[in-house]
């Protein structure tokens, strides 16, 4: 389809970076990041300090555009240039005297072509770019500019062949890594080439083991190989590499320096490394010191000639050593699932979601008393996490608990603590801070146990034209469009039997159930055409071109509202729900609703944390729970939709945008229109999709016996009805 063909043409883009400069900055997955600015409290005098690091955000010059747009960036002594995306121009900022500098490329030179990074070297830059050509092939070029002459030429770069004239194709281009104002490197196909300013080269050298990309060390460059950190030489015609550097375990060479050392990244912490004498020493950790998760960017800062560390992410931060408040510990557990590897961030032995590290990060830089410590707990299988569970809850210390990826209710209500009173008492939230349907889905045994950050919302769209009214979209009504638009798949081609199957059980347990009677409704004739919709529609179709659907299940609206919605109606789109269905017809889903056949929802696991009964720090963690509330979330809207209204209408806002992605893709981002019909379906929602897989099984089985041609629709509802209501009355 359309939408997939330009994530390719992305993904193809983003995929050829620098390995020899400093870093490629940017989001992960190409989206925004939405961030708001996070303060590192002063330190009063009468507050307890002990040494440690300072965060400060770096102003930037009103011509410069935000930080998450830069394509790639290099340092030279103290200074950093940041290759501009967006402009076209490199900006340089000067770490120790704190300004700015701009140097203004040849947008002649520029046209039709796209950056790609930057290496910088005496007084030379040299910028690495790609062009389209008429044979459908991306080919590699030069950009040379003299920063004392201002003279700068573009150049293909001729190493196709060896020495030779034929420019290299983008499937052989290596970034380049500049070695002075004559000439740069680039290694492809096993070998160094050096190469002019024109392209031309002017040697080569077997260099096959090199491949891990460069660092500096005062301007001198290293590269990662095989055999550890090898200096590179350059005698001013060809290269060589000196003897290797062994840094310890763990360690992974991620910053340039210019006070002599080595830096590098273990585990969220940053350490100098002496080469001469083989010792470390700790710098600061990222949770300390980081102002937000997207804040804190590996491989993409620089330790300047003063000992000070500039990240330049977004916003760009300054961390200098010095006084800081002497806080008190709230440990939060973490866990992993010993027996499965599908986990956040395994490497550090705890599964973790973004926006608890998020959270954790804004926290403790901006409480004065408190920072968090987490406490990482590994398990294998469910005697052996009720074993730890009962530990957690007896002396064991900790104050708070990541749920995140434990199941629903797998801590008890005893084990936890009521956090109503601490928000009834609260001055800056409410209940009626949050969006009533999201609050009450919260709510167990009559208090709050576990806060759960964010839900997204499963529905029906379809064309603008073939909807009306909500009581006119019935499922009848869904077959006759199909019947009488041919042209058009019945829904998205490759959407398996059992992915439909998935998502109409998951809509039934939010339409069908009536959780606070605790009694059930299959037996509903609206129920029963749902059943046969679902027979009617075709397994997974045969592609027969990019053609719009009749409509369209749309597992995660959070993410999808606006360009996807739009493409894959081509079109206008409306968020029509489930057909014959109360209300909207749409459903909050649980971001960690479990397995989805195959079709898992974009967005990951969500967040649910408690605060332990056993604590003796409850107040502190209610601060850190409240600083999750208001967290204007890693991902913004996309990543799903927080209960705390001003949050929700923060990130709807900050999500808006009328720009057109591509002119062949004719759908704004995230338009006005697409953001109102957003907020009518959040705020007039009002059922939640049950994340109970044994009830969800139940369901699915008896519809798969239905499918299979085991009596009718009513027949179907009627067993369904019997087996839910057993159930529900044995669950209490």
């Amino acid at each position: 389809m359309k939408r997939s063909k330009l994530r390719v043409f992305v993904s193809f883009l983003l995929v050829i970076s620098a390995i020899f400069s400093l870093c490629a900055c940017g989001n992960k997955d190409g989206s925004e990041i939405k961030n708001e600015k996070t303060e590192i409290i002063p330190v009063e005098a009468k507050t307890d300090t002990i040494q440690g690091w300072i965060s400060t955000e770096i102003e930037t010059p009103e011509w410069m555009p935000n930080m998450e747009f830069i394509r790639d960036a290099d340092t030279k002594g103290d200074s950093v240039y940041i290759l501009q995306e967006t402009t076209g121009n490199v900006a340089v900022y000067d770490s120790v005297n704190d300004s700015w500098d701009k140097i203004e490329l040849n947008k002649e030179l520029l046209n039709g072509k796209y950056l790609m990074s930057i290496s910088v070297a005496a007084d030379s830059l040299w910028i690495s770019l790609t062009e389209d050509r008429p044979d459908s092939q991306m080919y590699g070029q030069l950009l040379y500019v003299n920063m004392l002459s201002g003279e700068q030429k573009c150049a293909d770069i001729k190493v196709a062949g060896g020495l030779s004239t034929e420019a290299v194709g983008t499937a052989e281009l290596a970034p380049l890594l500049a070695l002075d104002n004559d000439a740069a490197m680039l290694i492809c196909n096993e070998t160094a080439y050096i190469v002019d300013a024109n392209g031309e080269v002017i040697s080569k050298t077997p260099m096959s083991a090199s491949t891990g990309g460069c660092i500096r060390m005062n301007d001198r460059p290293f590269l990662r190989t095989q055999d550890g950190l090898r200096e590179l030489l350059y005698d001013g015609s060809s290269v060589s590499l000196a003897g290797s550097i062994n840094l310890p375990e763990n360690a992974w060479a991620s910053y340039n320096s210019n006070a002599g050392h080595m830096l590098y990244e273990d585990r969220e912490v940053v350490y100098s490394f002496n080469p001469e004498n083989q010792q470390k020493e700790k710098m600061f950790d990222w949770m300390d010191t980081a102002l937000s998760l997207a804040n804190k960017s590996p491989m993409c800062g620089f330790e300047n000639s003063e000992g000070s560390f500039v990240n330049f992410s977004s916003p760009m931060t300054i961390i200098k050593p010095g006084q800081v408040p002497k806080k008190d510990k709230l440990v939060m557990a973490v866990f992993r699932d010993g027996t499965s590897g599908d986990y956040a961030s395994g490497y550090y032995g705890y599964s973790a979601t973004t926006d608890l590290l998020d959270g954790i990060i804004r926290f403790n830089n901006s409480d004065p008393e408190y920072k968090i410590e987490l406490k990482p707990v590994t398990f294998s299988g469910e005697s052996e996490r009720t074993k730890v569970l009962m530990e957690l809850a007896t002396g064991s210390g900790v104050d708070l608990i990541d749920t995140s990826i434990l199941p629903a209710r797998a801590v008890g209500s005893e084990m936890l603590q009521d956090m109503l009173p601490f928000l009834d008492e609260d001055k800056d939230l409410s209940r009626e801070s949050f969006i009533p349907s999201l609050f009450n889905a919260m709510l167990r045994d009559g208090g709050l146990y576990e806060y759960t950050t964010r839900y997204t919302l499963l529905t029906l769209i379809t064309h603008d034209e073939f909807y009306t009214t909500k009581e006119d979209w019935t499922a009848e009504g869904i077959c006759r469009l199909i019947a009488e638009n041919p042209d058009m798949y019945a829904i998205q081609h490759n959407m398996n039997k059992q992915y439909q199957t998935r998502q109409f059980a998951l809509a039934a347990t939010a339409e069908f159930i009536d959780r606070e009677n605790n009694c059930c409704s299959f037996d509903s004739p609206v129920f029963a055409s749902w059943l046969e919709l679902l027979k009617q529609l075709p397994d997974t179709q045969e592609w027969e071109g990019s053609r719009p659907e009749v409509f369209d299940i749309c597992y995660d609206y959070a993410s999808s509202a606006g360009w996807v919605c739009s493409s894959s109606m081509d079109g206008d789109y409306v968020a029509a729900g489930f057909p014959g269905a109360k209300g909207t017809g749409s459903y909050f889903v649980s971001l960690n609703a479990g397995k989805n056949t195959g079709y898992g929802l974009t967005l990951g696991s969500n967040t649910r944390v408690g605060i332990m009964a056993s604590s003796e720090k409850k107040d502190g963690a209610w601060r850190f729970v409240k600083t999750l509330m208001q967290n204007p979330g890693f991902y913004g809207i996309s990543g799903g939709i927080p209960i705390l209204k001003d949050a929700f209408e923060r990130e709807v806002e900050a999500e808006r945008c009328d720009k057109i992605i591509d002119e062949r893709f004719n759908y704004p981002v995230f338009s006005e229109k697409d953001a109102e019909m957003f907020k009518e379906q959040v705020y007039n929602t009002d059922k939640i999709c049950s994340s109970d897989e044994v009830l969800l099984d139940t369901v699915i089985t008896e519809i798969n016996a239905f499918l299979g041609g085991k009596g009718t629709a009513e027949e179907a509802a009627s067993q369904i009805q019997s087996r839910v209501s057993l159930y529900l009355s044995e669950q209490g």
